[in-house]
């Protein structure tokens, strides 16, 4: 198991936000610094290299998606004007939990692995839920249109999944263009 995977797996609902902060910076960060490296560039030489191998980065994605489908006390994301006593303040904001987590998704999916993995008709249609879910978070909503976009890049058999009739994002993509 990576350290990535063991560290967000060890949080719970109860975990402050600072360690849920941290845990998913670490996510985001460690996953570009393997790439800069593959690509002979490193914007973050004091990170160490982190390797996500595809067992354990599907497992990544799929809590990431549980956590996102059930923000609130349940999840280790917190629900609009929910308070613990581990955090910093009386009031915790859903948004930026959830566009964190989404980031750290879109990060994940950047990778073939991953992108295969969020292809399936359940999981595009989550991500794609998540733009209307967190409609007032514009972060979110980016973060989840780009992770679909990522994924519709990198399988091809994703294309007819986002439009065909498990996900009907094609006609959904029609309707928010039509409104923006």
């Amino acid at each position: 198991m990576s350290s990535l995977l063991a560290s967000y797996s060890s949080l719970s609902p109860s975990s402050s936000r600072t360690d849920l902060h941290s845990t998913l910076q670490s996510i985001i960060d460690g996953l570009l610094f393997s790439l800069s490296s593959i690509l002979h560039f490193s914007p973050l030489p004091a990170a160490p290299p982190s390797s996500v191998d595809r067992p354990d980065r599907e497992e990544l994605l799929k809590l990431l998606l549980l956590d996102l489908r059930t923000c609130g006390p349940k999840s280790r994301l917190a629900a609009k004007g929910t308070s613990s006593s581990t955090q910093t303040s009386s009031v915790t904001h859903y948004s930026p939990d959830a566009s964190q987590a989404l980031l750290a998704l879109k990060t994940l999916g950047k990778d073939p692995s991953g992108s295969l993995y969020l292809s399936s008709a359940a999981n595009l249609s989550s991500v794609l839920s998540f733009s209307s879910t967190f409609k007032d978070d514009s972060d979110a909503v980016s973060e989840a249109l780009r992770t679909i976009a990522n994924t519709l890049l990198l399988v091809a058999n994703a294309r007819t999944t986002f439009v065909g009739g498990g996900v009907a994002g094609g006609m959904l993509t029609a309707i928010m263009l039509e409104v923006s």
